[in-house]
């Protein structure tokens, strides 16, 4: 089954998981059926969209420097 959650939280280190290196989110799911339980585990992926390579380079640092400025 396929389902749609809003990720909470990636934990800052990657875990090994059957020889391969997986990184631990937590998610928000809606359960209405109640198929959901507690210690069920998946896999997903994740889409955040596309950005330029300007904005991931620069957005952080222009964001500061717009902060400092602003006082």
């Amino acid at each position: 089954a396929t389902l749609e959650g809003t990720v909470l939280r990636i934990h800052p280190r990657a875990e090994l998981h059957e020889d391969e290196s997986v990184f631990v989110a937590d998610m928000e799911l809606e359960n209405p059926q109640g198929q959901l339980r507690p210690g069920m585990n998946g896999s997903a992926k994740v889409s955040s969209g596309r950005r330029s390579l300007g904005w991931i380079l620069f957005h952080e640092p222009w964001s500061r420097v717009r902060q400092t400025l602003a006082w």
